[in-house]
């Protein structure tokens, strides 16, 4: 998406974006390893690594074993309430679906960082990619 018109724009406050910043950061290390993220007004993009997550996120009596779905429905259910009681209201806070996909080689990886990274400033929201509060890359992956 490279513009903010589409959708509620909650995440344009800074404590209801702060919620989703803390609750993607808390799972980094426990879930996935966390590559980068994006959270623009009114979506987020966030880049993990599942990969030594994968026999432990997959549940014994999960008939499905989509990792994904799992971390994304458990980070989805945890912001949306903490989001609705700092906005006072009820209700879903997120689109019903995601776009999820799997990254295959380095030069994918940083076309993904980069589409990720240069959201914002697609988005006229920044000039830079490092100016937007609300982007986050892991150390050792390079400047995009």
């Amino acid at each position: 998406m490279d513009t903010i018109s589409a959708g509620p724009d909650w995440l344009r406050r800074d404590d209801v974006a702060e919620i989703a910043a803390e609750a993607i950061r808390y799972r980094d290390g426990k879930k996935y390893d966390l590559l980068a993220y994006c959270i623009m007004p009114n979506h987020v993009h966030m880049v993990v690594d599942v990969e030594r997550f994968a026999e432990s996120l997959v549940r014994r009596d999960s008939v499905s074993p989509y990792i994904l779905t799992e971390i994304i429905g458990s980070l989805r259910k945890y912001t949306a309430a903490r989001a609705n009681r700092v906005l006072c209201r009820s209700g879903s806070s997120w689109q019903h679906e995601s776009y999820d996909r799997v990254i295959r080689d380095g030069d994918e990886l940083e076309r993904t960082l980069a589409y990720v990274l240069q959201n914002p400033v697609k988005a006229g929201l920044c000039q830079r990619s490092k100016d937007w509060k609300w982007s986050y890359l892991k150390s050792g992956l390079g400047a995009v």
